[in-house]
C-alpha cells in the first residue's frame, strides 16, 4: 500500500453519503483564503445517481475545475454498504483520473467532528475541543460505535479526530455500557449518532447519565475538514476501500424472525 503525502496545496474534494442524504464540499486548500463551498441534498436511495451533480454544483460555486483539484477525500464506514461504495468509487475513479490521492474518512469520526464545528467557537479562539461518543443503528439489532477527541482549528488548519475507544459493531446494551464508562472518565462527554432513536437502551443510559443527546452527522464539510487537517491519510486511489467494521450485511430469514420476537 502506498500512502502519498498530504496535497500542499490546491482544493480538495469530499463526498459524503450518509443515510438518505449527500453532500459534497469543496475545501479551498492551504493557500487560497476561501470558505468551503458545500452543496447537499436528502437523496433517498439515489446516490449514484445525484452525487455527481452535486460535484458539478460545488465546482461551479466556487469557479473551479475538476482538473484543479490536489486531492478526493471520502466518507468511508462504517454504514450502508452500497452508499459507502458509491463513495470509494467515485473517490478512486477522481484519484486515477486526476492523478490525485484520495483520503478515506471515517463516519463516526466524521459526525463527531461535524458535532465539534456546530457547537464549537472556532471563530473567537481560533480552535474547538470536545470528546464525543457516536452511535448509529447498524440494523440487525447492533450500533456502530466510537469515542472521540476532537480538535476543531480554522479552516484553512483542519480537524483531526482521535480515537479514544476503537469503532466497532455490538449489541445496544454493550453499547450503552461503553458509554456510561467514557462518560464517567471523561466529564463533559457529548453524544451523537441515530442509535438512541432506535434502541431503548441507548436512550435510557443517556436519560440516567444526564447527557444530552445533539444531532450532527458525517457530512462533506466535517470530512473536507479531517482531511485538510494533521491526521489525516492519504493514499493512491487503487488502495481505497470502504471501511465495513463487520462482513456480515443482512440478517437470514430466521435470524429476522428472532429479532421481531426480541423487540415485541
Amino acid at each position: 500500500m502506498t500512502t502519498p503525502a498530504k496535497p500542499s496545496h490546491g482544493p480538495v474534494l469530499a463526498i459524503a453519503v450518509f443515510g438518505e442524504s449527500a453532500s459534497v464540499a469543496l475545501h479551498p486548500g492551504a493557500a487560497a483564503g476561501s470558505e468551503l463551498a458545500i452543496a447537499h441534498e436528502t437523496v433517498g436511495q439515489s446516490h449514484s445517481a445525484r452525487i455527481l451533480a452535486l460535484v458539478s454544483r460545488v465546482l461551479a460555486q466556487s469557479g473551479r475545475r475538476p482538473a484543479d483539484l490536489a486531492g478526493v477525500a471520502f466518507e468511508a464506514g462504517p454504514g450502508s454498504f452500497t452508499s459507502l461504495r458509491v463513495a470509494c468509487a467515485l473517490a478512486q475513479g477522481f484519484g486515477l483520473a486526476l492523478d490525485v490521492p484520495v483520503c478515506p474518512v471515517g463516519t463516526l469520526e466524521a459526525a463527531a467532528v461535524s458535532l465539534a464545528l456546530a457547537q464549537g467557537d472556532v471563530a473567537a479562539r481560533g480552535r474547538s475541543e470536545a470528546r464525543v461518543f457516536v452511535a448509529n443503528d447498524a440494523r440487525m439489532g447492533e450500533c456502530y460505535f466510537g469515542a472521540f477527541h476532537v480538535e476543531v482549528g480554522a479552516p484553512g488548519d483542519g480537524a483531526r479526530a482521535s480515537s479514544l475507544l476503537e469503532v466497532g459493531c455490538d449489541k445496544p446494551s454493550r453499547v450503552a455500557d461503553a458509554l456510561g464508562q467514557w462518560a464517567r472518565r471523561s466529564p463533559g462527554l457529548r453524544f451523537t449518532g441515530d442509535a438512541h432513536e432506535r434502541h431503548g437502551e441507548l436512550a435510557d443510559a443517556l436519560a440516567r447519565l444526564g447527557i444530552v443527546p445533539l444531532a450532527a452527522r458525517a457530512d462533506a464539510a466535517a470530512i473536507a475538514m479531517v482531511a485538510a487537517g494533521p491526521g489525516a491519510t492519504w493514499l493512491d486511489p487503487v488502495d481505497a476501500a470502504p471501511r465495513y467494521v463487520r462482513d456480515k450485511v443482512a440478517l437470514d430469514v430466521d435470524e429476522q424472525r428472532a429479532l421481531r420476537a426480541a423487540r415485541a
